[in-house]
């Protein structure tokens, strides 16, 4: 008779082999680690409500091969507008915008990675940044953290 394996033995043999055979796609396992970010209940959703490639695709045609998009989000008493410049050299993003109803730095989320950049009147100004997936967030001025939804600059 053959050798018999424990449970655990068995289970460990077949996370293996899903592992192999039915690995996780990697978008999903970012959609589920951006969920699990947004489990702070008082966290509040700044929804995009303007793209200018969306809502104005001649916007696209009309400015250099597409390289400005303007960008607003919107939450209960706040507002993010940003301007995305491309530059056309290096491929690189500029971040550019406004921030009304919200107080302290803006930071913008990638891959992992936070950068904090200061908003000085309102403003700020961010260059450099490769392109991909990002979301902003704030911190309104009721204490609350507003984080934008996820966008590809």
């Amino acid at each position: 008779m053959g050798s018999m394996t424990s449970d655990d033995d068995l289970e460990a043999l077949l996370r293996h082999v899903t592992a192999e055979r039915d690995a996780v796609p990697s978008h999903v396992t970012e959609a589920a680690k951006a969920a699990w970010e947004l489990r702070d209940l008082d966290t509040q959703l700044a929804a995009l409500v303007a793209d200018s490639w969306r809502d104005e695709p001649a916007v696209a045609t009309r400015d250099h091969a597409g390289t400005l998009r303007m960008l607003t989000f919107t939450s209960d008493g706040a507002s993010i507008e940003v301007d995305v410049e491309v530059d056309v050299v290096t491929g690189t993003r500029r971040l550019r915008g406004f921030v009304t109803g919200a107080e302290g730095d803006l930071v913008v989320e990638r891959n992992g990675s936070r950068l904090t950049v200061p908003v000085v009147d309102g403003q700020f100004d961010v260059e450099g940044l490769e392109p991909g997936p990002a979301r902003l967030s704030v911190y309104g001025t009721d204490g609350r953290r507003i984080v934008t939804t996820w966008v590809s600059l």
